[in-house]
């Protein structure tokens, strides 16, 4: 091998490893992804308005007010002296309340994948106050209540509940899409129990 190929050989080298450096230096220097400062959204599915706040890159508090149907339980007590569960959909004013800690907005980061509008996982601590408004389906009404002592028994005005919930959030260009899932404690309408928690939240973000 003459001198000048091995110095053409030398130089591409010296400038492969330069750009492996430059690139790798790159990765290492890129800022940290965190959660939008503010947002203020408006929920389609569930018709409400809510806002996130970031307390830090990975921390927001926010909250959610909105109607929502909600499914009680209740105990009918029969002529025959024995009981029985029925069903009652609500139609309910919501004020919801949560804390979230988003673990993967890095990751998704480093794959090159979306993370603007918090579009990441995270886990949650939710609580809720409902309030009844109005009926939407009784199913001891769709029957014969000759047999029921207690037909007109109705849930409680207000319940509440708090919970753990695991969810995942994603935006694009405004819309976003938010599912929840999980485990919450309900009070009130003789509900004082673990239930499971589900949330589905598809909307528009105004502003942030």
């Amino acid at each position: 091998m003459n001198r000048k190929a091995l110095f053409l050989l030398l130089f591409a080298g010296i400038q492969l490893a330069t750009q492996s450096i430059t690139i790798a230096q790159t990765t290492n220097n890129r800022p940290a992804a965190g959660v939008e400062k503010n947002q203020y959204k408006i929920n389609f599915l569930m018709p409400g308005l809510g806002f996130e706040h970031g307390l830090s890159d990975k921390i927001t508090i926010g909250a959610n007010l909105g109607v929502s149907p909600v499914t009680y339980e209740r105990k009918l007590k029969l002529a025959n002296g024995t009981e029985k569960n029925e069903s009652v959909l609500m139609g309910a004013l919501q004020l919801e309340a949560q804390g979230r800690y988003y673990y993967n907005l890095n990751k998704r980061a480093r794959k090159g994948l979306n993370t603007s509008g918090n579009s990441g996982n995270y886990f949650a601590l939710s609580s809720c106050a409902s309030r009844n408004l109005f009926t939407l389906y009784d199913e001891g009404k769709k029957k014969n209540g000759s047999a029921e002592t207690n037909n007109n028994i109705m849930p409680d005005k207000y319940s509440y509940n708090v919970g753990l919930l695991w969810g995942l959030q994603r935006t694009y260009n405004n819309l976003f899409l938010n599912l929840e899932a999980g485990v919450i404690y309900q009070m009130g309408n003789g509900q004082n129990t673990f239930a499971p928690g589900l949330n589905l939240k598809a909307g528009y973000i105004l502003f942030r």
